[in-house]
């Protein structure tokens, strides 16, 4: 896999949830110049990540993986999203991330919850039992633009203030 594409000299970006990237730190950190690793965190709350991503990695053990590899030289990256309007929306869930891509010198990419049936259908019932009110955000689609514009702009701010370079990882967010 990445051992042949980086022997080659073909550059390799990593998005991952899982820790399990760091089996190959070694090859990673051998050829960094070639090598970007994104590490998708939505939050650092241990009761939410519980519900909205019962069987990935912790977000320590995640946050792991970015301090591992940007000791090691190799340019990381943060993905924080889905952002869900009412869920992991507001600055508290964002702290800790953002401290961690001040510490390791890595980017926040953001993007909003993209609703796809499938998506809206697996998340429904927690919204419907937790924060009912995202669901009036997420089908309204004028109110879902203030609050992407409100959240966003909160999101930015924070990153300004931390020194971190944060934009949204799609031009349509």
């Amino acid at each position: 896999g990445i051992e042949l594409l980086s022997r080659y000299g073909f550059r390799v970006s990593i998005q991952t949830k899982s820790d399990l990237v760091l089996r190959d730190v070694d090859v990673i950190a051998n050829r960094r110049e070639l090598f970007d690793v994104g590490v998708t965190i939505i939050t650092t709350d241990k009761w939410l990540t519980s519900k909205l991503e019962p069987r990935a990695p912790s977000p320590r053990r995640r946050a792991g993986v970015v301090e591992r590899l940007s000791s090691e030289g190799v340019e990381t990256w943060i993905f924080l999203g889905p952002v869900i309007p009412c869920v992991n929306d507001t600055n508290y869930h964002w702290a800790e991330i953002v401290e961690l891509a001040a510490e390791t010198g890595s980017t926040v990419y953001y993007d909003k919850l993209n609703v796809r049936p499938y998506v809206y259908e697996a998340l429904k019932p927690f919204l419907e039992q937790y924060v009912p009110e995202a669901l009036t955000i997420i089908n309204d689609r004028s109110e879902e633009r203030r609050w992407m514009r409100r959240v966003f702009r909160s999101l930015e701010s924070l990153c300004r203030k931390k020194g971190v370079r944060c934009q949204a990882a799609f031009s349509a967010t």
